[in-house]
C-alpha cells in the first residue's frame, strides 16, 4: 500500500490550494505504481487542520476525500482532474498545514492497448474517465447505468444504479419477452392508471383497442419479494392482458389491463398505461 506524507509550504485556507502539494504526491503516486506494475483503483488524500478549536467548536483532527476508478489506471493527469473536482466541492473546516496521500485498492496493471494504425488512437478522454469525472462533480447518485434485471414485467426489467457501483447488486440476467417487437420505444418508469368510462379506458380521450390481447404472467415464482421491491400490495405477481390502443390526442399506446386471478377474484379490473408509440 501506497502511503506519503508531505508538509505543506504554507498554511492552505481553500481546498483549491491543496492541489499543489497533492500533485506531487500524486507524482510520488505514480512511480510506486510504475515500480510495481500496479493501477490504482481508489485513493485517500487526507489532510490535518491547523486549529483544534474554531469559533467555540471544537474540529476533527483531520478532514478526507475518496477518490474511485472504474478501471485500474496509473494516469496522474487523470486522477489529478478527479482530485480537482473533488476539492473544489470540499469546504476547509480550518487552515491545513499537512496533506497524507493513500491508496486504498491497487490491483496489477495490464498495461494500455495501442493501434498500429494512428487513425484508430481516438483524442480525448475515455468513456469511462468522463463517467468518473461527472460522478466526482455531481455526485455518485447522479450518474446512473442501467443493469438489466430477469423480469418480463417491463417496468422492471431495468433496475438503475450508479455508474461507479463495482459489481451488480444481485444475481440477474437480461429475459427474452414475447412479442417485445410490438412494445412501443417510450415506456413509462411506472404504469400510470386510467379513468374509465361506460367500463372503457380514457387517456386524453377514450381508447380504441387495436391489437391484443396480449398476456404476460409474472411475479408468481417470487411473488412476496417482488411484490415488495416493487410497491405491489400484498405481494401478489402480475396477471395483464397488454392492448395496443388509439387515443384520440395521444395517438397509439400500449394499455394493459389487470386479469382476475386468486389475488384479485372480487376485485374490478383496473386499466394501466404503459407506454407510448412515437
Amino acid at each position: 500500500m501506497f502511503e506519503q506524507k508531505q508538509e505543506l509550504p504554507a498554511l492552505a485556507e481553500s481546498a483549491p490550494e491543496l492541489m499543489w502539494s497533492a500533485s506531487r504526491l500524486l507524482g510520488a503516486l505514480q512511480i510506486w505504481l510504475r515500480a510495481r506494475q500496479c493501477g490504482v483503483l481508489a485513493l485517500e488524500l487526507r489532510w490535518t487542520l491547523d486549529l483544534k478549536r474554531f469559533n467555540g467548536v471544537d474540529l476533527p483532527p483531520h478532514q478526507d476525500i475518496t477518490v474511485r476508478t472504474a478501471e485500474p489506471t496509473q494516469d496522474v493527469a487523470h486522477l489529478r482532474r478527479l482530485l480537482a473536482e473533488r476539492l473544489a466541492l470540499t469546504k476547509l473546516a480550518a487552515p491545513v498545514s499537512w496533506l497524507r496521500l493513500r491508496s486504498i485498492e491497487t490491483t496489477p496493471w495490464a498495461g494500455t492497448s495501442a493501434s498500429f494504425l494512428p487513425e484508430d488512437n481516438r483524442k480525448g478522454d475515455k468513456l469511462h474517465e468522463l463517467v468518473e469525472r461527472l460522478s466526482a462533480r455531481l455526485g455518485p447518485q447522479q450518474v446512473l447505468s442501467p443493469v438489466a434485471q430477469a423480469d418480463h414485467r417491463p417496468e422492471c426489467r431495468q433496475l438503475w444504479t450508479p455508474a461507479l457501483q463495482r459489481g451488480i447488486p444481485r444475481e440477474s440476467h437480461a429475459v427474452e419477452s414475447r412479442g417485445a417487437d410490438t412494445q412501443p420505444p417510450w415506456l413509462l418508469s411506472e404504469p400510470m392508471p386510467l379513468d374509465l368510462l361506460d367500463g372503457r379506458p380514457c387517456y386524453r380521450g377514450v381508447l380504441r383497442k387495436l391489437v391484443g390481447p396480449q398476456r404476460l404472467e409474472a411475479g408468481w415464482w417470487s411473488s412476496e419479494a417482488s411484490g415488495a421491491e416493487h410497491g405491489e400490495e400484498g405481494g401478489r405477481p402480475a396477471v395483464r392482458d397488454y392492448y395496443i390502443a388509439e387515443s384520440p390526442e395521444a395517438g397509439l399506446v400500449w394499455v394493459f389491463r389487470e386479469r382476475p386471478s386468486a389475488f384479485l377474484a372480487d376485485a374490478e379490473p383496473r386499466w394501466f398505461l404503459q407506454g407510448i408509440y412515437a
